[in-house]
């Protein structure tokens, strides 16, 4: 498969080894600067610097690209996911991991120490709602891991297809990074606040190591359960504050039925009504049910994934980065935009 715009003949070669280990032509075209072309690739200079630069978006190993032209993907040193070390040893490494891995480490040179959070889910609800919050909103989740340094961003578009990844947090030098790795519409943004409530429960209850990442995968075999389940016990008390109960739907099957009741129960309890729609969907299996009646509520001003990352943009500090680093975290906005 030929790239979609010509570059000139070394990137050709390049694109085909990255497609032949499975990468998406529509990701290689969004991630690639649009100043390599062919004339760029003619000079010695120029064809290193967009070595270089590919190599660092993608999460390459640098020397054996520029030294021997050859296409390796690598996290950067000392850094491992939990739960994956069937993909630690696959040959070639794994593409996702390593794009992920340089997204964390980008990302985690933009904020400071990240400050503890309660191992309590209900501290951590009403930690929120003390900010002014109602309920625990998308919005003011957001807000809440910022104010922690806890970087928090959507990418949508990475290397290798995966279908039902989620999301993942990694640490880095006692710095937390959530990616946001699911697609989700703008009137189901409980979902996305559940996503990330799960990633600060695996936070808060010491999941992540040092170095470490857990990635959120229900399609993965090998998964520490415990793990998973504690987290998401965390998850839903921290959007509910231990209000929700199951009897709010009261029989109600309809999509209107079940907005209008969420409305009114969400604001008795100072629950969001999507998460009540939420838990309704994923707790009783009414997953058509309540997508329909997610929108009859109010939705997010723009797509979750441009307003989760709307957020990140107003909070990452890029003042004090590398350039090359800088790059990075433009490239994966862009992708993900």
């Amino acid at each position: 498969m030929k790239p979609v715009i010509d570059r000139g003949p070394v990137f050709e070669e390049l694109f085909q080894q990255l497609t032949a280990l499975k990468y998406q032509p529509k990701f290689l075209e969004a991630i690639v600067p649009a100043w390599w072309t062919p004339e760029a690739e003619a000079s010695p200079n120029g064809l290193q610097h967009l070595k270089l630069l590919l190599a660092q978006y993608l999460g390459l190993d640098m020397a054996v690209l520029l030294r021997d032209g050859q296409v390796k993907p690598v996290a950067p040193s000392g850094m491992s996911f939990k739960r994956s070390s069937d993909l630690q040893h696959v040959k070639p490494p794994d593409p996702n991991l390593a794009y992920f891995s340089r997204i964390v480490k980008s990302l985690a040179a933009t904020v400071g120490p990240s400050l503890q959070v309660p191992t309590a889910a209900s501290a951590m609800h009403e930690e929120i709602l003390a900010t002014g919050a109602r309920c625990v909103t998308l919005a003011a989740i957001l807000e809440y891991c910022w104010s922690r340094n806890i970087a928090v961003v959507h990418v949508d578009n990475f290397p290798v297809e995966k279908k039902g990844l989620d999301a993942l947090v990694y640490r880095v030098k006692d710095r937390f990074v959530i990616i946001v790795a699911r697609a989700i519409d703008a009137h189901a943004s409980a979902r996305a606040s559940f996503i990330i409530a799960h990633e600060l429960g695996h936070i808060a209850l010491g999941h992540v190591l040092e170095n470490t990442g857990i990635i959120d995968d229900p399609n993965e075999e090998e998964r520490h359960r415990d793990d998973e389940a504690a987290a998401d016990a965390f998850a839903a008390e921290a959007l509910s504050g231990g209000r929700y109960k199951p009897t709010w739907r009261r029989g109600a099957i309809r999509a209107d039925t079940l907005a209008e009741r969420a409305e009114v129960y969400g604001k008795r309890w100072n629950i969001d009504p999507g998460v009540l729609l939420w838990r309704c969907a994923h707790e009783e299996a009414l997953w058509r049910n309540a997508a329909a009646a997610s929108r009859y509520l109010k939705a997010l001003p723009a797509p979750t994934h441009r307003f989760i990352n709307d957020v990140a943009k107003r909070y990452i500090d890029t003042s004090g980065v590398s350039e090359d680093t800088l790059h990075t975290i433009e490239r994966t906005l862009i992708t993900a935009a």
